[in-house]
């Protein structure tokens, strides 16, 4: 992962992500996708970045 700093992405429809990711990953960003809160609500209550992978 090194210094990257790491966006969660939240969005039910594809075409937003891809708009996201053109202007995000370009500058670096590590950038991970959920297409609804249930699943970033529990990823975010994980300890560690790890679990993002």
């Amino acid at each position: 992962m090194g210094n990257k700093q790491v966006v969660l992405v939240v969005d039910d429809d594809p075409v937003n992500f891809d708009v996201i990711e053109i202007l995000l990953f370009k500058e670096g960003y590590d950038l991970h996708y959920k297409d609804n809160g249930a699943e970033a609500s529990l990823l975010l209550q994980k300890p560690t970045l790890t679990s993002f992978y």
